[in-house]
Formats: structure tokens, C-alpha cells, sequence
């Protein structure tokens, strides 16, 4: 958890400042690696949460016990050990330089051994609280609001990268970062020297996650709940994780499995809050993403009277939000007539890549529409050959290649009206993320798809999910000979 979170929960707002500045109804708050000057901790705190600093202000211990540096230096206690008791940094740090120089005018330096629930260099200060730490985070990650005009609800923007992600305020998610699938759309720098991850060895006593991560070996498959690989590949895959949402419970969840991994395999979204899922997130943030990309300000190409009965046709798709306040939905008899009167013979909606940067939906006004479950499916899907040369296109239409709607060998019946996209997401991940053309493939992915350019990892053999668009990836009896 970084400091900018542990501001958000001691309420009101900190900053660092001067220390034990106690005249001012003001606290400084050691924990032992960063040093915060709060005012009072109690005040509005949204969760109700009351917390009050108790604050002893003689310079001498009251709770807690007090050991020179001659003697921590005579029972042989490092400074690491001195970090371990929670000493704050500042004594850490003028402990480690006696030990260097072994000055006799520091000899008689003082570290404070703290009673527990006291902290400060003087055990000065304690919280008159019952609620753990946990507690605390879990109270505030727990009254998180939704507000859809705020991106920053639903999660992180990686700023380390200059990343084309879509309109604004879609922004890129550390999680999609060397996740397999192409996100920024202008160039695909997200997926750019990301093979290097797949070259790392792993000693013999660690556990290679499938990212190339290392942990030692006892880690794997030891607590299902508590994945030690940020991709969590050494705990039990579960397959409801690719029926609907894994780590569903993470929206408003502080704990480690949400904050600090990433999802288990490209074929999920991750939420920015540690959800995955093929579906919804719980934050909205699959909704905004979609909103933005279908947008009347994006797709200026098309008619007014064209985009409303597209959105119209198209709607039980997504949560549509304030784009209802921009349309009149008629039956679906009128919206198809206004269709044909209205849009142009052959057109891109949304203009945006809806997929892997290069993979879009295409329609024609001449052609009879089709729906499932009530929702307008694309006429024709079209793609970059180059990257899918194993499917090759039936029509070219201005340029674009494409094949109808009908011809991908994907489940046409959904589930629920959520599941299109991440079908087609399923069958497009066949397709390479490179236009380079190995000779050999190179070490970090050895294994090349039947009848393709495209190679892999050896982790991606046999692990459940279709890589290769002939299913050869999962049909090999040696693979952990290769």
C-alpha cells in the first residue's frame, strides 16, 4: 500500500512536516519508514471511523523500555533488528552509523523499546482504538463511492508510458502492461520487449510463474486465497475465472489479492481494482470503456441521426449512461429504417479499434441486420491480415479486410449479452502481436503454431486455453521435454 492510501484513510489529510509539533493539536505519526504529520485523525472520517491520538509529551518513556547504543552494540543486535522492533528510522539510521564508527559520544544514544500499541521515539503516542489496522483499511476500501464521470475510481493510469488507450479518460492499467494483448492502439507499446519476461530462469529450488516471475518452490499451490505470483499462476486455476469474473469481491477490497496482481490470462479485462472478467467489472470500468469508444464526439463520421439508431440497435450491449440523454430510441422497425436512410453504405462503429488495436466491427447499410438476444451484430469483422495470416480475408472492402460475422468459427448463441466481445476477443488471440516474421523463433518462445508465424511460450503448451488457431498447443504429449 503506498503512502498516498494511508493519507486517504488518516483523514484529514496529511503531509509530511516537522516533527512532534504537539502545541498545534497536530501529531506527527512515525511509522517506522516514513515520517507523517496529521491533524487530528478523528475529524469527518467518511466511514465514521473515530480515532484519536493519545500523546505523552515528556521526552522521556513511559511506555516502553530504554537501551543504550553501547548495549544493543554488546548483545550484537544489528540495525536490520533495530528495523524489525519498528525503532524509527531516524534512530535505525544514527544506530547503523555508531556500529560504523563506534564513536564513544554516541555510545550513550538511546533507542526506546516500545510497550505494544505505543510507537514514536519516545513511545509518546498510541492510538485509543480497539480496530486493527486491517479494520481501518477495510472501512475505507469499503465505502468507496461510484462516481462515472471520475476514471480514477475504477483503478490506476500507468503513466510510465505514452499510451494511446482510447478517448479520454481511458487510460491504461499497470495489469494490461505485457498482458498478451495489444492495448495502446497506436503503435502497441504495451506489449513491446515483453518476450524478454518469458527468457528469465528460474534456480532449481524457485517456481517460474508463467510471466517469468521467480518464487521459492514452498510458495506453490500452498494457499489458494493468497496467490504468491503476481499473475497468480502458482495456485489452482479456477475455471469459473473464465466463465464470468475472477476475484469478483475485489471492488472495495483492500487485500493483497486485489491490489497487487494482475489477471491470470489475456482473456480477461482487467477492472483496475484487481477484478478480472469476461463480463462486467464492478466498478464500471468495462462500461466507460465501451461509453467513451461509442461516443457521439468519436464518431463524428457518421450522421447524427445514424449514430442515435445505432446506439439504439446496439444497446442492451452496454450500460449506455448519459448517451441516453443524446438519443430517442424508437422500436426497432423505425430505428432500422432511420439506419438505412441515414448512415453511409459501408462504415466502422466505433471508429475505435473494438479489440487487440487492429480488430473492428463494419457494417453495411444494404444488408439485412441480424441480432441475438435483441443486440444489432456486425455485418463483418476486419482485422490486420498481416498479424492473422492464418485467416484469410473473404472480402476487401475500402481497403479493410474483413470476413463476415458468420464465417468465424465462434459460438454464435450467447449467454447473456455481455459475452460477444470477449468471444471474438477469444478467437483474435490466435493472431500474432507482431508484424516480425521469425525464421527460428527466438528463445523466449520456442514453440511455433502449426501453419503460422506465430510462436510462444512453452508455459502457454497444454494450459487449457487455445493459442494456436489449429489447437496444436494443446494437443502435445512431450511438452515438458522441449
Amino acid at each position: 500500500m503506498g503512502v498516498k492510501y494511508l493519507w486517504s484513510i488518516l483523514e484529514p489529510a496529511c503531509k509530511q512536516g516537522s516533527y512532534d509539533d504537539l502545541a498545534g493539536k497536530t501529531a506527527a505519526v512515525d511509522l517506522s519508514i516514513w515520517i507523517i504529520e496529521c491533524r487530528s485523525v478523528s475529524t469527518n472520517h467518511r466511514n465514521s471511523l473515530h480515532l484519536s491520538l493519545l500523546a505523552n509529551k515528556e521526552n522521556y518513556v513511559i511506555h516502553g523500555t530504554s537501551i543504550t547504543f553501547e548495549t544493543l552494540q554488546r548483545e550484537n543486535i544489528t540495525s536490520q533488528q533495530l528495523y524489525l522492533l519498528s525503532a524509527p528510522i531516524d534512530v535505525v539510521e544514527r544506530y547503523q552509523a555508531f556500529l560504523e564508527n563506534s564513536q564513544s559520544s554516541s555510545s550513550t544514544q538511546i533507542f526506546n523499546n516500545c510497550s505494544e500499541l505505543w510507537f514514536g521515539e519516545y513511545c509518546q503516542y498510541s492510538f485509543n482504538l480497539t480496530w486493527s489496522f486491517y479494520d481501518i483499511v477495510s472501512a475505507d476500501f469499503s465505502h468507496e463511492s461510484v462516481e462515472l464521470n471520475e476514471f480514477s475510481k475504477y483503478g490506476t493510469c500507468y503513466t510510465f508510458i505514452e499510451c494511446n488507450r482510447g478517448p479520454s479518460p481511458s487510460c491504461i492499467d499497470w495489469r494490461e502492461i505485457c498482458d498478451g494483448k495489444i492495448d495502446c492502439l497506436d503503435d502497441g507499446r504495451d506489449e513491446i520487449d515483453c518476450e524478454q519476461l518469458h527468457m528469465n530462469e528460474c534456480k532449481e529450488d524457485e517456481f517460474r510463474c508463467s510471466n517469468g516471475f521467480c518464487i521459492p518452490k514452498e510458495f506453490f499451490n500452498d494457499e489458494p486465497d493468497y496467490p504468491d505470483c503476481i499473475d497468480r499462476s502458482d495456485e489452482q486455476y479456477s475455471y469459473s475465472e473464465d466463465e464470468s469474473s475472477g476475484n469478483k469481491g475485489c471492488y472495495g477490497n483492500s487485500l493483497f489479492i486485489c491490489e497487487e496482481t494482475k489477471c491470470r490470462n489475456e482473456r480477461m479485462l482487467p477492472c483496475g481494482d484487481g477484478e478480472c472478467t469476461s463480463d462486467r467489472c464492478g466498478n464500471r470500468r468495462s462500461d466507460v470503456l465501451s461509453r467513451v469508444k461509442l461516443s457521439r464526439h468519436e464518431n463524428l463520421h457518421l450522421s447524427l441521426d445514424c449514430w442515435r439508431s445505432l446506439i439504439c440497435l446496439r444497446a442492451p450491449f452496454f450500460d449506455l449512461g448519459n448517451l441516453w440523454d443524446q438519443v430517442k430510441c424508437f422500436d426497432r422497425d423505425d430505428n432500422e429504417k432511420i439506419f438505412r436512410n441515414s448512415c453511409l453504405s459501408f462504415f466502422f462503429f466505433p471508429a475505435q479499434p473494438v479489440l487487440l488495436g487492429h480488430v473492428y466491427f463494419a457494417y453495411l447499410n444494404n444488408q439485412s441486420n441480424k441480432y441475438e438476444r435483441g443486440v444489432l451484430l456486425p455485418h463483418y469483422i476486419c482485422y490486420d491480415q498481416e498479424l492473422c495470416e492464418w485467416l484469410p480475408a473473404t472480402v476487401l472492402i475500402d481497403g479493410a479486410t474483413c470476413r463476415h460475422f458468420f464465417e468465424l468459427d465462434i459460438r454464435k448463441s450467447l449467454l447473456n449479452t455481455e459475452t460477444l466481445q470477449s468471444r471474438i476477443l477469444e478467437f483474435f488471440l490466435k493472431c500474432s502481436t507482431t508484424n516480425i516474421t521469425y525464421v527460428n523463433c527466438p528463445k523466449s518462445k520456442p514453440y511455433r503454431c502449426a501453419n503460422s508465424s506465430k510462436c510462444i511460450a512453452l508455459n502457454r503448451l497444454v494450459d487449457g486455453f487455445l493459442d494456436c488457431f489449429q489447437g496444436d498447443d494443446e494437443q502435445i504429449t512431450n511438452s515438458c521435454e522441449l
